[in-house]
C-alpha cells in the first residue's frame, strides 16, 4: 500500500508517496503519475523547484503552460 503524505515545498505543496518499503514518489504535475525523484525520466527546474515527470510529452507541456498545471495544484489545495 501507499500511504499518501504533503511536504510544503516554496510557496507549492507537492503530494510525495512513500512505499511501505521507503521507496518514495513524486508526482507528475502533468499527468499525475508517480515519478521516482531519484531516477526520474524527466525534470524541468522551474522557479527554483524541481518538478519531475513520467514522459518527454508530460515534460514539454509543463515547459509550454507551466503556470497551467501549477495553478491547477494549488486549487485542489483549497
Amino acid at each position: 500500500m501507499i500511504k499518501e503524505i504533503e511536504i510544503r515545498m516554496n510557496d507549492f505543496n507537492m503530494k510525495k508517496f512513500v512505499h511501505l518499503q521507503g521507496q518514495s514518489f513524486e508526482l507528475d504535475p502533468v499527468c499525475g503519475m508517480k515519478v521516482d525523484p531519484q531516477a526520474p525520466p524527466f525534470q524541468v527546474e522551474f522557479r527554483g523547484k524541481k518538478y519531475y515527470f513520467c514522459s518527454k510529452a508530460c515534460k514539454h507541456i509543463f515547459e509550454r503552460m507551466p503556470e497551467k498545471y501549477l495553478k491547477s495544484d494549488q486549487d485542489a489545495q483549497l
